[in-house]
């Protein structure tokens, strides 16, 4: 008689999730063992229960491996997310120092340029200075050739 699983012989197949059991062998010893002698109970009472607790860890196992790699899966989400914002503020930072080395390079260079207009201005200055009593000269002798001109002018006509 063929119960369950193949359909071969005529055992009894118990099929658990990824392995299947003839159970044949284990009811007849169970039979003999309740004919014989009753000190085979605790030892059946042992089997049946390594078999179920076999069947719940693979279940629990199961379970447990899909929780863990969801978990891991969760993780390495977040721990990418965490990552994006860490070389944000990273970059940010960079960015900040380079734009204060750029203002502290125009500042230098504005400073520069201010000193540099400064000295054009004062050796302007000077060089006015030091023309002007050429040009006071200069104006002082246009003066006079235009007054000996006149002179002469009025002398011819």
């Amino acid at each position: 008689m063929a119960v369950g699983g193949s359909g071969q012989g005529d055992g009894v197949n118990v099929g658990l999730s990824k392995f299947s059991i003839d159970l044949t062998p284990f009811i007849i010893t169970v039979l003999m063992a309740l004919m014989t002698h009753q000190m085979y109970l605790p030892g059946i009472g042992l089997a049946v229960s390594a078999i179920l607790m076999l069947v719940r860890w693979n279940r629990v196992g199961g379970k447990n491996r899909s929780q863990v790699l969801d978990g891991i899966r969760s993780k390495m989400h977040e721990f990418r997310l965490s990552q994006h914002e860490v070389i944000r503020k990273a970059v940010g930072q960079q960015l900040c120092e380079l734009k204060n080395q750029i203002i502290r390079k125009i500042e230098d260079d504005i400073a520069m340029i201010d000193g540099s207009i400064k000295t054009l201005i004062t050796q302007k200055e000077r060089h006015q200075a030091s023309t002007k009593p050429r040009f006071e000269q200069l104006d002082a002798l246009m003066a006079a050739t235009e007054t000996e001109l006149k002179k002469i002018e009025e002398l011819i006509g």
